[in-house]
Parts: structure tokens; C-alpha cells; sequence
């Protein structure tokens, strides 16, 4: 049996099982499995203290001491109730639960039934999902306030709690083991969750070629790392159980080494060297982010453009399905894949025609793929330092996320950081008032900023949208204002493309963000990388966009955003309370000659 299937916990044949493990199961088949082994589970908890954990996607209970893992529940306990789905009693409550629409979609996507029945009086169920790390899976189980976990190895349950977590993290921290990107350590799926302690020497018998520990831990990435129970991938432990003198053990073992791995072996390595070198040659970049395409950008568009087809006025340029256009070999190397059967010529909806279920889980594929390559995660953290900073701590994080984050509309930091000081220093005056500098787009965030800041909730979405929808500009103001604790994403343009896996014939050519669910969509995507990661959305989103933009923009600029910020000194309006500030504002504007429909656009009606 291959290492891949092992982890799976998949038997004989497993290999040919991949597929039905990474794509989402159907619904009906989740149905059926439900049913056909509803009354085991019933038989399996009907007494005190009994339990079970089962896999509707293979139709298979995980048992415990034979497989491994970390289980965790994935939502809070009902009011009053100690589990998250509600308490069975019988064969028909308990398929009456786990039939609901919101239930059977956690399945599809890769969740459990978790139960237990901790008084014999009934079965409390769980969707749950299974960590390789006891780490991961506490700080997955603190976000929905669980009060446990269950070790299927050990068969015991443990404790969810910050000193728990605190625990976890000085057990893998004094192992010495490489973390990738928050996915699971081998180290500690060998001592605590027992998973394989022959995890190294089953990758090299994999290895018949002469590679390296690291490139077979990245061939069985590319096979299997985008199955809900690999999560963000593979690591090698330190060196004192790497085969000594071997090219692995003279090796930083890391996410890298692994990723290098795949790229090498399809490759031959030199693409992956070019990469590698690109990526480190934009690590400690400084300056402004330029405009124009890397030359690897212009070689992907180049061979992208000439396999575009014309079908009546339509452009085409789809993937699989039955299509001849060849994707590029530059961004598989990435390990990144086309959403079968999408046209990439496409701006309008079309992405919410296909299977939702699959186009999600190749979006979260590709997120996962770009990950552990170097990207700076803390560049939310970095502006709302720096808007602090400058501005002496005088207005509330709110405030500067809303004052910050409306002038980011088709403009790059630098430029988005100048128009947020003139704002934040005369919101009375339009930002863009220098010669040359305005545009109708700064007239825009003029009055998305003026409602914010006239407004008792600057984070309010209707002050960045006339409907109300949470999209770009409002998830940036806060992931701005509260980098530490916000769930939004900031879908834009880069967000996308990375997750599509496509360097688009001209930025505008992508699906179309002001339509709420398309934004969802690409939204859910990175959440749901984060939360397997333990990471917030934010900062998942940051590294992929600066990974992003390395390897396709040919100046990508600083990672960090601090060095664009200057002095700034905030209006005495700042002073007043939010009703006294639409005052003063409405009083001051109306005098310079705004009329009804400005004043009642910006909120100060």
C-alpha cells in the first residue's frame, strides 16, 4: 500500500480511491451511506460513554487504535446541548439530523459523523473533521468554544482550552520538526498520533530514482494534497531521522523542500530552480509595486492568448470537457489546476453555473498550493500598525480602516496610503484635490469614507456599498481595522487569480466580484484553507497575494506596506462624536457647494 493511502486510512487499491477522496462526494451517495449504516451507529452508541466516528464520503467508520488522528467538532454546541448537530435517540432522529441540507454539504466536502453519548440517554452528533495534529485541531476547536477533541490513535479524548493549545505547541516546538504552513508535523504523527513511525522509510522505498526524502514527500502532495484530511500538506521531520550523508538530510526540511520536490520531479528541476530564484530574488523587495507583467506572466498570456477561441461574438478559452487548449506547463509546475469546463474569457456569473462542490474544492486546491513559497501573511497587521502609528492613536481602528480602505478602489498602496492621510486629515476637502490626481473613482471613495466616518458603525457594509453587501472595499476595512480577529477575505483581483489558477489576457478578464455570491464563493474558498490551517482568512489571503504578485508582476515591490505611510494630523472633527461630525460636515460641504444628492450619497442628511 502506498504512504498516501496510509495516511488516508484507505485499504488495498487505495490509489485508485484518490479521486473520490479529494472531490466532493454526491449527494446521493451520502444519503445512502447515511441510511445503510444508520442502525451500526446507533448500536455503536447506545451505551454510556460509547461513541463513534464514521466517514459518509467512503461509507466507513475510522476505529479507533488502527487509525489516526485528531477529531474536532466544526460547530458550536446548540443552546443548552452538548453537541453541535443536536441528541439522537433512535435510527429515525438520528438520519432526520444528519439528512439536513447543511449537514449532508459538510459531508460531501469531507466532514464526519462524530457521536458520543456521554449519559446513556441519548447520542450527541457532531459534523467533525480530522486533524493530523493535536495542535491544529485545539486551535480549530477554541474558534467554535468546543470543550474537547478525540485522539483516534490513543482513543482518548483531550482537553480544548488556551493552556491545551499552549501545551501542543511546545510539544511540536521541542521536536524540532518543520511546520508546513499549519499542516501536520511527522514527527508528531509518529509520537502522538501514531500514524506511521515508518512515515520517512515508506517515502524512500517510494523513491526509485535516487530523489530525495523531500521531493517523494512532494510527489505524494501532488497525488493527494488537496484531500480534507492532508490539508496543507507534508513535512520532514529533522535531520536525526533522515538517512545520514543523504541529499535530504543536508537540506532545510520544509514546505519548500517539498513543493521543490514535485517541480523537480516532473521538471528535471530546472523550471523549479528559475522559480525558486524568483521567488527569493522578490523576498526583501522594496519600492513601489509596478504594473508590469513578470516574463513569466508574459510567457503564460502568450501561449494562453493563441489557444483563445471565437464562437459568434463569443471568446472562448475553457479547460477539459472535452477542450484542446493545453494549460500551461509554468503554472502546473506550481502545482496549480484549471476549474474544468469554466471559459477564462468569461466577467460576468458563469462561475456559479458549474458544480459548485468541485469549483470549490479546485479554488481551495490552488490556494493550498501557493502556500509555504515564502508569502508575508501579515500585511493587514503591517497597515493597521501603520496607520496607528501615524496618526498618533487618535482615531479607533474602525475609524481607520474606514478612512483607509475606500481609497484603495483601483489604486496600489503608496497611492492608497496618501489619499487616507489627506482624508484623514481634511475629510472636508475631496483627497484628489492636487493637480492631475482626481478621478471619478476618488470621488467615490470620498463619500464611502464620509460615511464611514459620519456613521456609529464604521464598519458598517452600507457605508461601502448602497445595497449593503459585504464585497471588497468593506471586508478591506476590516480586515484593516481588525487584522487580529477579522473573518472576512479581501477578494480582489489577485485573490482571484490565484485561486482560479490563471494569469488572465488582461486583469479585468475575471468573474465578476460585484455580485455577492460570486464573491462568497471565493471568499468560502479561503476561509475554509484558513480554518484547516488555523490561520485567520486574512492572513492566508495575504500570503497567496504576495506569492501571487512575485511571481506574475515583473517589480512586485515591498511585502510590507509600513514604509508608505507618512506623518498624518488628524482633523479636530475626528473630536466629535459620529452625530456631531455629520453636522459639522453637512455644514461645511453644503457652504462649499455640494447640493442634496452629494450630502445624502455621503450620509450626512
Amino acid at each position: 500500500m502506498s504512504i498516501a493511502a496510509k495516511l488516508l486510512g484507505l485499504g488495498a487499491g487505495a490509489g485508485r480511491q484518490i479521486v473520490s477522496r479529494v472531490l466532493p462526494a454526491g449527494k446521493e451517495r451520502i444519503l445512502a451511506e447515511l441510511e445503510k449504516n444508520a442502525p451500526e451507529m446507533m448500536r455503536r452508541a447506545a451505551q454510556k460513554n460509547t461513541g463513534f466516528t464514521f466517514d459518509p464520503r467512503a461509507g466507513k467508520f475510522l476505529e479507533p487504535g488502527e487509525q489516526a488522528g485528531s477529531m474536532m467538532a466544526t460547530v458550536p454546541n446548540l443552546p443548552g446541548q452538548t453537541s453541535g448537530m443536536g441528541t439522537a435517540r433512535n435510527v429515525d432522529e438520528l438520519l432526520e439530523t444528519l439528512r439536513r441540507p447543511e449537514n449532508v454539504e459538510r459531508f460531501r466536502r469531507g466532514e464526519y459523523v462524530g457521536a458520543w453519548n456521554p449519559e446513556g440517554q441519548g447520542v450527541g452528533l457532531d459534523p467533525s473533521k480530522r486533524f493530523l495534529t493535536r495542535l491544529n485541531a485545539i486551535r480549530s476547536g477554541l474558534r467554535t468554544e468546543q470543550m474537547g477533541g478525540f485522539d483516534l490513535y490513543k482513543q482518548a479524548g483531550y482537553d480544548v482550552t488556551p493552556e491545551a493549545l499552549k501545551a501542543a505547541r511546545n510539544q511540536m516546538i521541542g521536536r524540532g520538526a518543520a511546520v508546513a504552513g499549519g499542516g501536520f508535523l511527522a514527527a508528531d504523527a509518529a509520537s502522538q498520533g501514531g500514524l506511521s513511525r515508518d512515515l520517512l522509510a515508506g517515502l524512500r522505498g517510494e523513491s526509485q530514482q535516487g530523489q530525495g526524502v523531500a521531493q517523494s514527500v512532494g510527489g505524494t502532495l501532488r497525488n493527494v494534497a488537496t484531500d480534507p484530511f492532508m490539508l496543507a500538506g507534508a513535512v520532514v521531520p529533522g535531520g536525526k531521522l533522515l538517512k545520514a550523508g543523504s541529499k535530504a538530510a543536508k537540506m532545510v526540511p520544509s514546505i519548500d523542500d517539498a513543493l521543490s520536490g514535485v517541480t523537480k520531479a516532473t521538471t528535471g528541476g530546472g523550471s523549479a530552480r528559475s522559480l525558486d530564484e524568483l521567488l527569493a530574488a522578490t523576498k526583501n523587495a522594496t519600492g513601489e509595486t509596478g504594473t508590469t507583467p513578470s516574463d513569466l506572466s508574459k510567457k503564460i498570456t502568450s501561449q494562453l492568448e493563441a489557444q483563445v477561441v471565437t464562437e459568434g461574438k463569443k471568446k472562448k478559452l475553457v479547460f477539459g470537457d472535452g477542450s484542446a487548449t493545453q494549460y500551461p506547463e509554468e503554472l502546473k509546475q506550481l502545482g496549480l489546476q484549471p476549474i474544468q469546463g469554466y471559459n477564462y474569457m468569461a466577467t460576468g456569473t458563469e462561475i456559479l453555473d458549474l458544480p459548485q462542490p468541485i469549483v470549490l474544492e479546485t479554488l481551495k486546491g490552488n490556494i493550498r498550493a501557493l502556500l509555504g513559497k515564502g508569502g508575508a501573511r501579515d500585511f493587514y497587521i503591517d497597515v493597521n500598525d501603520a496607520l496607528r502609528g501615524t496618526t498618533g492613536g487618535k482615531l479607533s481602528n474602525e475609524q481607520l480602516g474606514g478612512a483607509f480602505a475606500p481609497f484603495s478602489m483601483g489604486t496600489a498602496v503608496p497611492r492608497n496610503a496618501v489619499q487616507a492621510r489627506r482624508y484623514i486629515e481634511n475629510p472636508e476637502l475631496y483627497p484628489g484635490r492636487m493637480p492631475g490626481e482626481g478621478t471619478t473613482v476618488g470621488g467615490q471613495a470620498w463619500v464611502r469614507a464620509l460615511r464611514s466616518t459620519v456613521n456609529e458603525n464604521p464598519l458598517d457594509p452600507f457605508n461601502f456599498s448602497n445595497a449593503g453587501k459585504q464585497v471588497k472595499v468593506g471586508s478591506f476595512a476590516d480586515n484593516t481595522a481588525l487584522p487580529t480577529t477579522s473573518r472576512r477575505v479581501t477578494v480582489d483581483r489577485h485573490a482571484v487569480q490565484a485561486a482560479m489558477a490563471m494569469r488572465p489576457l488582461k486583469d479585468k478578464i475575471i468573474p465578476d466580484l460585484g455580485d455577492e455570491r460570486v464573491y462568497r464563493l471565493f471568499e468560502q474558498a479561503y476561509q475554509e484553507v484558513a480554518d484547516e490551517l488555523g490561520v485567520l482568512p486574512s492572513a492566508l489571503q495575504s500570503e497567496v497575494w504576495d506569492v501571487w504578485r512575485r511571481i506574475m508582476v515583473k517589480t512586485p515591490g515591498a511585502s510590507s506596506p509600513s514604509g508608505f505611510f507618512l506623518p498624518a494630523n488628524p482633523s479636530d472633527i475626528w473630536k466629535l462624536d459620529p452625530s456631531q461630525r455629520k453636522v459639522k460636515l453637512r455644514d461645511i460641504l453644503s457652504k462649499s457647494g455640494k447640493d442634496e444628492t452629494f450630502l445624502g450619497d455621503a450620509g450626512l442628511l
